[in-house]
């Protein structure tokens, strides 16, 4: 049973010591605070309401509030050799001992000076820098510079990033839609007829590729990225692997592609790529998105950003929080917010520099299954308070995914997310892929005596949605084929 402090002689003589300190043995913790230790190595001991520091043969603790008798804090003893023990009262062959032990002398003092955040004369810094963990090495000025203005370049005003990512399987779905076959030769027709799109970079500034379309040409020969450069359009690259199912969860996901991605972007540069874009979903649900789901997406994003910027890519992070469900805004907002905040927390652990990056988010909607809709503008104030909540500032920009809106709804929502009233730290534009496309596929159909009714069907969403960027979008002004036609699909994989 613990007792109440009562002051033995021993105690007694320690007190009213001088400085505070002694060379002693087998002390003891009572209720109100006082501390002895029971360390017969121990050489110095501070008593009094204290924190410890504790280092082999040495414990030494510090005093906070008050010393008994009413004597004046003093600093913790500076375990250093020669008149420095002297002045403490240390005997002869305490010093000796001492001398005989520099390097546990040498690790006691920065144990000091890690507690007390002072340095002392003669003493060496706490820490050695090389040892911190806030230590790494900076990105070279040259490739920041290169990285933010790729960044910037992206940012246009009144322009966005058109995302023709999808995969093969993805393409070869919409391609049946229109009664055509999944051939490499009908998706480079396709890939064709977007990018030849007159005045396309009117308010395109950046394009999201596919692996596949890196390699590809138009129909006089030109590859996809030199048209695109041309153009003044910055090419881009899907690197993400898709998703797979989380081990041991309840129906969540985790995203693949990080063994390679190094050689990858490497090559993807040399092509002519200037940044990259990785997607992660995250699906709500009753019990989900789990602690383990959002930290496995937000290490995944992370590590696949530092990648990036070490091979010269702009890394686009894109924490995708899925509209299946049934939940209500206010849960996904809050989701939103948890990980976000997980996201950057993660890129800030491995050094991302995030003046070269830009992030990809959902907007703040209810979940397919809700009952209750959300209006435009409610849909934006939450949308920015989240990111308010979760982006730093020295993020340049977010581009916002349509995930699975109409294209009038992207369009709406994004134009009341820029009009929302106060704190605006980033540029906040679009990265659409269905909400750009869903009218020029259905105008198109696959035959070429529709191709030039097609590409109008693009311009018209662009600039709807270039206008949307900058908050001067009227609603209903930009007709188009699918405007109004849900792109939503559950379990939307690229």
């Amino acid at each position: 049973m613990r007792r109440l402090f009562q002051r033995s002689g021993r105690m007694k003589n320690l007190a009213t010591s001088r400085d505070g300190c002694t060379r002693s043995t087998s002390w003891i913790t009572y209720m109100d605070g006082t501390t002895k230790t029971a360390s017969s190595s121990c050489r110095y001991v501070f008593v009094g309401r204290l924190g410890i520091v504790r280092y082999t043969t040495a414990t030494i603790l510090h005093i906070r509030e008050w010393l008994p008798h009413g004597e004046e804090k003093v600093l913790l003893l500076q375990l250093q050799e020669g008149p420095t023990f002297n002045q403490r009262n240390v005997t002869p062959a305490e010093e000796k001992v001492m001398k005989q032990r520099t390097a546990r002398s040498r690790a006691a003092r920065c144990a000091i000076a890690r507690d007390t955040r002072r340095s002392a004369d003669g003493m060496r810094p706490a820490l050695h820098t090389q040892n911190m963990t806030t230590y790494f090495s900076r990105l070279d000025v040259q490739l920041q510079e290169e990285l933010k203005k790729t960044a910037e370049a992206i940012l246009a005003s009144g322009k966005g990033i058109l995302a023709v990512d999808e995969t093969n399987e993805g393409i070869g779905k919409l391609l049946k839609n229109v009664g055509l076959e999944n051939t490499e030769n009908n998706r480079r027709r396709y890939r064709e007829l977007l990018f030849t799109t007159p005045d396309l970079a009117e308010h395109i500034s950046a394009v999201i590729l596919y692996d596949e379309t890196v390699y590809q040409k138009t129909d006089d020969g030109t590859p996809f990225i030199e048209l695109l450069n041309k153009l003044n359009i910055i090419p881009g690259i899907k690197v993400d692997k898709d998703v797979t199912a989380l081990f041991l969860s309840e129906d969540e996901m985790t995203t693949q592609g990080l063994d390679d991605l190094g050689k990858r972007c490497a090559a993807y540069k040399k092509q002519g790529c200037r940044f990259a874009k990785w997607r992660c979903p995250v699906k709500i649900g009753l019990n989900t998105p789990s602690v383990r789901a959002i930290n496995d997406t937000a290490t995944i994003l992370a590590r696949y950003a530092s990648i990036c910027q070490s091979e010269g890519l702009v890394p686009i992070v894109e924490p995708d929080v899925l509209l299946d469900g049934d939940h209500d805004i206010e849960r996904a907002q809050k989701v939103t917010e948890v990980v976000l905040a997980a996201v950057y927390k993660a890129l800030n652990d491995h050094h991302v520099f995030l003046e070269g990056t830009l992030l990809k988010p959902n907007m703040v909607t209810p979940g397919q299954g809700c009952t209750k809709k959300s209006t435009p503008k409610e849909i934006a104030i939450a949308t920015r308070t989240a990111l308010l909540r979760g982006v730093p500032a020295a993020v340049p920009g977010i581009a916002f995914l349509s995930g699975g809106q109409t294209e009038e709804e992207a369009t709406l929502n994004l134009n009341e997310i820029n009009k929302v009233q106060g704190k605006k730290p980033w540029i906040l534009t679009f990265s659409y892929g269905r909400a750009l496309q869903a009218s020029v596929w259905q105008t198109w159909a696959g035959k070429d005596e529709n191709l030039v009714k097609a590409q109008k069907e693009l311009l018209k969403r662009t600039k709807a949605n270039g206008l949307a960027s900058l908050g001067n979008y009227e609603a209903g002004t930009a007709i188009s084929a699918a405007g109004d036609e849900t792109n939503y699909s559950a379990n939307y994989k690229y």
